[in-house]
């Protein structure tokens, strides 16, 4: 299989406007982030060198800061895909263009506030549609110990989008591919399940630069579903709320970086409503992940290795009943165990 693509994700030209300072200093090899990212993003995006709109409160109710520059990114992909063997009934060599273009608000807001507001254009649906949020509010002037404190609260729509190190599942190993490729025909809930489906609120806090932990809570939203929604049409409903976090520990050893962390969902969750039953599906214990990841930086290179292993368990208990004739409810209780395992490397 051929797959060519040109693209333009990870960096973000708003956010060098933004600094004034190149991609490369957030970015080892996109999306994945520099110690200075990483503190970029901790802080709600809101670090800037460049001219703001400045005005004390006087009269008013609040002062105002905001940019000069209006925080608009634009990205454009297309691909060109050919199989040794075309699909029956289909044409060999798929150029798509483009493949997805996006429109980003991604920027400062204001001294404590900032965005990764992300909506896109998907070619084969032929329409925009919200993707990836992430809106913060953070301050650094926290501190627990003795120790300083960075802390913040956040709304975002994709669970693990938030992670600080861009390395979990929303910024996952292949960012992008072919979709003439065929996808696994198994995952975890958290490995997309929820993308762009859900709403979540949460906080962070980011101690004496070592330790971190970030905890959310989700609900479904279901873009496109009507209002007071019902749930019908769309393959997960959350019952309640589903709490994720995220929890690492990162330290630095002259040019090494090393960081080690855990991140993970609990769901209760009905599938798609069909008449006559109901299956309930329950992660627990909850989808547990760990990470680990290693850099050593050479001034203008980088080694970056990365290893995830997942273990899901599920419980599912099916019933049903209401069925004509008149049937007893039966429930079944099964498990099924789903392990995870990725790796991904960037040699220098």
């Amino acid at each position: 299989m051929l797959f060519c693509l040109f693209p333009l994700h990870g960096q973000l030209p708003s956010y060098s406007r933004q600094t004034g300072l190149a991609c490369s200093s957030c970015h080892y090899a996109p999306p994945e982030l520099t110690p200075f990212g990483r503190k970029f993003k901790l802080e709600a995006y809101a670090f800037t060198t460049k001219p703001e709109v400045i005005e004390d409160k006087k009269d008013h109710n609040s002062s105002l800061k905001i940019l000069e520059a209006f925080p608009l990114s634009v990205v454009f992909d297309t691909s060109f895909t050919s199989t040794r063997s075309p699909q029956p009934g289909t044409q060999n060599g798929n150029f798509e263009f483009p493949q997805a273009a996006s429109l980003f608000l991604a920027g400062s807001w204001g001294s404590h506030v900032g965005s990764f507001l992300q909506v896109t254009y998907d070619s084969q649906a032929d329409h925009f549609t919200w993707d990836n949020t992430d809106i913060r509010f953070a301050n650094n002037n926290g501190h627990l110990f003795g120790k300083t404190v960075t802390y913040g609260a956040m709304f975002n729509n994709n669970p693990t989008v938030e992670d600080l190190w861009n390395s979990t599942p929303a910024w996952g190993f292949p960012f992008v591919s072919s979709n003439v490729a065929p996808s696994p025909s198994a995952g975890a809930l958290i490995n997309g399940g929820l993308a762009q489906d859900v709403a979540g609120f949460g906080g962070y806090g980011m101690w004496n630069d070592h330790l971190y932990l970030a905890a959310t809570l989700y609900h479904s939203e279901h873009i496109g579903g009507s209002q007071p929604n019902t749930g019908n049409g769309f393959g997960v409903n959350i019952r309640g709320f589903a709490p994720n976090w995220r929890l690492a520990w990162q330290t630095s050893a002259g040019n090494n970086n090393l960081e080690i962390g855990t991140y993970g969902m609990h769901v209760k969750t009905s599938l798609e409503q069909l008449p006559g039953w109901k299956m309930d599906t329950q992660t627990g214990p909850p989808i547990f992940s760990t990470t680990g990841r290693c850099r050593n930086l050479r001034e203008m290179f980088c080694r970056s290795a990365e290893r995830t292993f997942a273990r899901i368990l599920l419980w599912w208990r099916v019933s049903w009943g209401a069925l004509q004739p008149p049937w007893p409810t039966i429930s079944i209780p099964c498990k099924v165990t789903l392990n995870i395992i990725t790796a991904h490397a960037f040699p220098a």
